[in-house]
């Protein structure tokens, strides 16, 4: 596999949550098997996760090509289990102004759903919500804190 490249890890279970990581080689560590990766799995419940694997160019919400495959596992994991409700969620760092960054996270998670209710999700059964600055995970004191901020969620209801 080539080093300084991300890859996309999925994985899914029936009855559990799909998984989704976004890695580089260079940063795993190398065992005499191989690479391993620990892919925790949790059953379906109410609950927040990250969807590692949805991106966007700086002050855009246009969803990059780089999303579509974990979009498709969204819409898997919605069109398996129909009688979920789901709200995706778009937070940002606090780079830049307040305002605009409620904005860019309102219209990241809009674009989300959008993109599922184009592919026949009803869209009674998804919402969007922008947190902008307001739920960081860390502080925003380094460039790896703040790439953890901005992120967007899904939420089970």
């Amino acid at each position: 596999l080539p080093e300084n490249k991300d890859f996309a890890l999925h994985a899914k279970y029936e009855g559990y949550l799909f998984y989704s990581m976004n890695y580089s080689i260079d940063k795993l560590s190398k065992s005499e098997n191989g690479f391993v990766i620990n892919v925790p799995m949790s059953k379906i419940q109410p609950g927040t996760f990250i969807l590692e694997n949805i991106f966007f160019d700086v002050d855009s919400w246009e969803l990059k090509n780089e999303s579509m495959a974990e979009l498709k596992e969204i819409l898997k994991f919605l069109n398996n289990n129909p009688n979920l409700n789901v709200e995706i969620s778009g937070h940002t760092d606090s780079d830049g102004n307040e305002g605009d960054n409620q904005i860019l996270s309102e219209n990241r998670a809009k674009a989300v759903v959008s993109w599922l209710t184009d592919k026949g999700i009803l869209s009674d059964r998804i919402t969007s919500k922008g947190y902008g600055e307001t739920m960081h995970l860390l502080p925003n004191s380094s460039d790896e804190n703040k790439a953890k901020n901005r992120r967007t969620e899904l939420t089970i209801q």
